[in-house]
């Protein structure tokens, strides 16, 4: 006896999502409700919002519609993507620099919160601090170091640096 866990079901058509561009293909895509944010290797971020309808024979089907997109300007491939609901914020890794873009327009942050030398970065889901309007990421770095930062809607603060003998490659949290 199998056991179907899962059905794939499309959500966005690739000419949606790609347009006539043929070399452009997904790196990675960010859930947060009904928000879905893709990352594409000609350094876009992407955001759709999504609906979900039951048809009458029981089926379920998506609908999509495009809110926004930005090009980061950098030519880089979009390495890793985060939401953070509390902030409306979404963290972009691309070309080794996280920055904070807002969830809804994906304009950047006027601070111009950023950090350098990023090669992989999770988010804690068990924060220590107290402020329900923060998050805590760790950062890998290129300068062999792993970093414990907390981010509010305009600010990443260090918190803590850990210096390790190399240079860290993938982030987990578990």
């Amino acid at each position: 006896m199998s056991v179907k866990a899962f059905e794939l079901v499309p959500a966005i058509e690739r000419l949606q999502l790609l347009g006539d561009k043929a070399k452009t293909s997904i790196e990675c895509i960010e859930c947060c409700g009904k928000n879905l944010y893709i990352g594409t290797s000609d350094c876009f971020v992407v955001h759709f919002l999504l609906e979900e309808k039951v048809q009458a024979n029981g089926k379920i089907s998506f609908t999509s519609e495009k809110q926004s997109h930005k090009y980061l300007a950098v030519r880089k491939p979009i390495s890793q993507l985060k939401a953070a609901s509390a902030l409306t914020r979404i963290l972009v890794l691309c070309d080794n620099v996280l920055t904070l873009l807002n969830m809804f327009n994906l304009e950047p942050i006027l601070s111009g919160a950023k950090i350098k030398g990023v090669t992989s970065f999770t988010v804690n889901e068990n924060p220590t601090g107290s402020n329900p309007f923060a998050i805590e990421i760790c950062v890998a770095t290129r300068k062999k170091s792993v970093q414990l930062y907390s981010i509010t809607e305009d600010k990443m603060n260090m918190m803590k640096e850990v210096t390790i003998p190399d240079v860290p490659i993938l982030m987990v949290n578990g």
